[in-house]
């Protein structure tokens, strides 16, 4: 995992902020894999509640932890219990490694 303890302390503070203590992170795409470089955060977000502003959320956490990190690109995905789960969010899920 390409993300140092500091980072994954930003995200998970930030994810804890906006979308509460029960919200789990998982960092997906290129920066799972140590042997690749660069490549954006791509985080899921899975909420074990629906929640009313989803984009909303996911817009204000994005840019936290873009402001936190110096970080240029941050993609984040949010599901919530009770949603179907579209094949990103499972693919995000399967080959994640949660924070």
């Amino acid at each position: 995992m390409r993300l140092s303890p500091d980072e994954r302390k930003v995200i998970l503070a930030a994810a804890h902020r906006h979308f509460g203590e029960a919200a789990e992170v998982w960092l997906f795409g290129s920066r799972v894999r140590n042997n690749t470089r660069g490549g954006d955060i791509d985080l899921l977000v899975e909420l074990p509640a629906p929640v009313s502003s989803p984009l909303a959320l996911s817009l204000a956490f994005e840019a936290d932890i873009q402001s936190e990190l110096d970080d240029p690109k941050v993609d984040v995905l949010v599901h919530a219990a009770g949603e179907d789960a579209s094949p990103i969010y499972r693919l995000a899920r399967e080959t994640g490694v949660r924070l």
